[in-house]
């Protein structure tokens, strides 16, 4: 019993090993900059055979929702990064931008290949996480919820802090990472100072 217990065992361990794999090789296959990627590409970069890559996954929808809510998944607790809500105001801004900008320069190709593959759900989870933890970042300086002000103050953190405003500076606009930090430093500074 022992022995097809173990057998059993080293299979689901190679299942899911095959399935990281399939994830990883969309991954890189987006970073590549083909945002919707066929099976036929995945399966050549993970080195597998096509079949396989729909036997783990079913459709390229599944796989693609699969990867998003991975890579989304890594970043979401630290989409605040180590700052205190003790710290300073002045700190509170500039780490929260500085974690920001490196988030959205890691997750920017997978993001827009959300966007592609129509994954609003898990784009939406993703965003509302990253609001929250914005939001909460600064609840001392914003005013009261339910109150007209106090929810637009609060949307307006949620929205430069966003991704969306990240890539219309970044991509849009074609600022440098050091502008676009600087952007938003003082856009957020302005709204929650």
């Amino acid at each position: 019993m022992k022995a097809a217990t173990t057998g059993l065992d080293r299979r689901r361990e190679r299942s899911a090993r095959t399935q990281s794999d399939i994830i990883d090789a969309w991954v890189s296959v987006v970073e590549f900059g083909d945002l919707s990627p066929t099976g036929g590409q995945v399966a050549h970069q993970a080195g597998i055979g096509l079949r396989t890559v729909f036997e783990h996954f079913g459709s390229m929808r599944y796989l693609a929702t699969s990867a998003v809510s991975r890579e989304f998944g890594r970043f979401t607790s630290d989409t605040v990064g180590p700052v205190s809500v003790q710290a300073s105001l002045k700190r509170r801004v500039g780490m929260l931008v500085a974690t920001r900008a490196v988030l959205y320069e890691d997750l920017t190709m997978v993001r827009r290949a959300a966007e592609v593959a129509e994954l609003d759900d898990v784009i939406g989870t993703f965003e509302a996480a990253c609001a929250l933890a914005a939001t909460d970042l600064f609840a001392a300086e914003l005013p009261g919820c339910g109150t007209r002000s106090g929810d637009a103050a609060r949307e307006a953190v949620a929205v430069v802090s966003s991704w969306a405003h990240w890539n219309q500076l970044r991509y849009r606009r074609r600022q440098s990472v050091a502008v676009a930090t600087a952007i938003t430093v003082s856009a957020l500074a302005a709204i929650v100072g």
